[in-house]
């Protein structure tokens, strides 16, 4: 009778003990977990983000052409472009029967980082208008896209997502090959400082530091629905744009068709290159994302020279070479940690994984 009185015993604190670390377990805090990937999904964030890219190079070509004010262009940018996303979750609320706002009712810490992260973001693209001013298309996206090596540090220390060896150096290899594309004196040799270029420079290395930022929010709150990413970082800019543009009088509308067609087109791209961002933050870390997205220098030389006659030099050419063998090393990084452990090329490619 003993012996079975502490075993009862025994079982009854087993499982107490039990309910209390489910308790505990329920009340901590959850990170989001990692979607299951196989087969050509384990890419899906690489393609994804060479896929926002090449749609943010031409969303930039169209700023470009158009040279309105920055906060104007961002009335009409973010005004269109909170469209979109709008009809996709009515879509999925009322069609679908898809909960596209759990998580964020009632508000707690993902809403605060999904508000967070539409300031951000949406300054980021501000400041990026106004590079656009000072500085080529090229320039400013090469400045932009040095938040890699930034991004692997913050996601280390902020998400605890492992750092490596290769994506350190190969974060260092993209920051040199941009820093070469921006034609430093100390290799051109030229004399004097031009005001103009350092105006764009500090907008532009600004818009840099917060979208390192926002990759890093975006990370954070991957498994908030898209939509409503995309949503609150263009109602914010709407109206951040609105309130600015009207108060210093350079609210314009468009004057011609052919401006309305130019600010849809930016609109739509932004929109698509936004939520192929944001689902590549989904499906891949926030360094390789930030690296990879660094292709997008590589297609605004070419925009350049295509449409606005600008031809790269030396220099253009050498630094954007560098940024593609970082683009490379990181896809092949990737490939190489998807392959099973028995497989010949992860021995001989072991390197990579360090």
């Amino acid at each position: 009778m003993e012996n079975e009185n502490h075993k009862d015993s025994e079982v009854n604190d087993q499982v107490v003990k039990n309910e209390t670390d489910n308790k505990d377990m329920e009340s901590a805090p959850k990170e989001p977990q990692e979607p299951q990937q196989s087969g050509i999904t384990r890419f899906l964030g690489i393609f994804l983000t060479a896929a926002a890219a090449l749609q943010f190079s031409l969303s930039a070509l169209i700023i470009k052409i158009l040279n309105y004010h920055p906060f104007n262009l961002g009335v009409w940018r973010f005004g269109a472009m909170s469209f979109f996303p709008m009809l996709f979750i009515i879509y999925k609320f009322f069609s679908k029967k898809e909960n596209v706002f759990k998580g964020l009712w009632p508000p707690g810490r993902t809403t605060a980082f999904l508000i967070l992260q539409a300031i951000i973001g949406s300054n980021s693209i501000l400041l990026a208008f106004f590079g656009f001013k000072y500085l080529s298309i090229a320039d400013t996206t090469v400045i932009s896209t040095s938040a890699s090596i930034f991004v692997t540090f913050v996601a280390f220390v902020l998400l605890g997502e492992k750092l490596g060896v290769v994506p350190i150096l190969t974060a260092m290899l993209a920051v040199i090959g941009v820093w070469i594309i921006s034609k430093p004196s100390i290799i051109t040799g030229a004399e004097g400082i031009n005001e103009e270029i350092i105006i764009g420079i500090f907008l532009s290395v600004c818009s840099m530091v917060l979208l390192t930022i926002h990759y890093v929010i975006l990370r954070y709150i991957r498994a908030v629905h898209h939509t409503l990413v995309t949503l609150s970082f263009a109602i914010w800019g709407l109206i951040e744009c609105v309130v600015v543009s009207f108060a210093i009088g350079v609210l314009e509308a468009p004057k011609t068709l052919e401006e309305v067609g130019l600010l849809l087109a930016t609109a739509a791209l932004a929109f698509s290159a936004v939520t192929c961002l944001t689902l590549a933050l989904k499906y891949e870390q926030a360094g390789p994302v930030a690296l990879v997205r660094t292709i997008e220098v590589v297609f605004a030389f070419l925009w350049q020279y295509i449409f606005l006659d600008v031809q790269p030099g030396m220099l253009s050419g050498i630094g954007a070479a560098m940024v593609l063998v970082g683009v490379f090393i990181t896809s092949g990084r990737k490939i190489v940690i998807s392959l099973p452990k028995d497989h010949k090329c992860k021995k001989i490619f072991a390197f990579l994984m360090l």
